[in-house]
């Protein structure tokens, strides 16, 4: 029950009036709760968990260190995120309760995704699959299927995995749940762009916008309109560039009241390549190399292995 409000509260859907919403600004002391607004625009989310530490213990200390996991992604601190989540899932298997391993083996597999580190994150979506039919944690059951399916599709893009990515995925929401699948949006449209289903791409990145809108889960609003522009350049249809260009402003925009620095090099990346096609070098330098200069950890990731080879053709 704690973690249930606890996993409400941090995407800012309790209601205030009802007796959960009482419940869980008890339990956070003081109304301090990590909305949505809050987490996702401002990404205070180290100052709220410093702040709630000494408040909890046990399954749901392992929640919120799992929940600053993700921030610490996104504020560019990949190295940090990952030795958090280790520890989290650490500390799950020390108390030996089965909700916060298949939790942390759940966002660990995510985190590994987003690193690009598909053999770990399907390691991890197993574990999380397995604990979850024992223990019948249909929420994670189902997210746990789509993350494998994905980490199996990168490893070897001719597998037959995209069918079982959306079964998966229409089994969570028919099951009543929307929070935390715009992860799986950002993770699975890629895979769909290389096996280069433009159409259904272009329909599940809608599908995540519409998310956003619907429960203020805009973690990964930027990203998503970073991908709406790769989709619209790949097509290579007229105006592609025009409106791509606009996405990828709208992107940036995004990214940087949020404080997301993971998803700002993103999106300078991108940026950074297409004026660098247009003839744009400098601009393009002048753009990706103090936000990758911003970052001190994290360099054997994807994303920042890829921003120093793009830094190297520009310079």
């Amino acid at each position: 029950m704690i973690q249930e409000l606890l996993f409400r509260a941090a995407y800012g859907r309790v209601n205030r009036a009802g007796p959960c919403g009482d419940r869980a600004l008890r339990l956070t002391g003081q109304g301090v709760l990590l909305t949505g607004a809050l987490a996702l625009r401002n990404l205070p989310a180290a100052g709220i968990v410093a702040a709630l530490r000494s408040r909890l213990s046990g399954p749901t200390m392992v929640y919120w260190v799992k929940r600053n996991r993700r921030a610490l992604w996104l504020l560019g601190r990949a190295d940090t995120a990952l030795a958090r989540i280790d520890a989290a899932i650490h500390r799950a298997d020390a108390i030996s309760h089965p909700h916060s391993q298949a939790y942390g083996c759940y966002y660990a597999s995510i985190l590994h995704a987003l690193r690009g580190e598909f053999l770990t994150a399907h390691r991890y979506a197993e574990r999380c699959l397995a604990l979850s039919e024992e223990h019948g944690f249909r929420q994670w059951r189902g997210l746990a299927r789509a993350v494998r399916g994905i980490s199996a599709t990168f490893l070897d893009p001719t597998s037959a995995a995209l069918a079982e990515i959306q079964t998966a995925m229409n089994e969570y929401r028919d099951a009543g749940y929307q929070l935390g699948i715009t992860a799986l949006h950002v993770l699975l449209s890629p895979a769909l762009l290389s096996s280069h289903q433009c159409e259904a791409t272009l329909e599940l990145i809608e599908q995540g916008l519409a998310t956003t809108s619907l429960n203020s889960e805009r973690i990964f609003e930027a990203e998503l309109y970073r991908l709406k522009a790769r989709v619209l350049l790949f097509r290579g249809v007229p105006e592609a560039g025009t409106e791509a260009q606009s996405l990828l402003d709208q992107a940036l925009t995004t990214a940087r009241r949020q404080h997301a620095k993971a998803l700002e090099l993103r999106v300078a990346m991108d940026l950074a390549g297409l004026w660098f096609d247009q003839g744009r070098r400098e601009e393009a330098l002048d753009l990706l190399a103090p936000i990758y200069a911003g970052f001190t950890e994290g360099f054997e990731t994807q994303d920042l292995k890829q921003t120093k080879a793009l830094l190297d053709r520009l310079q």
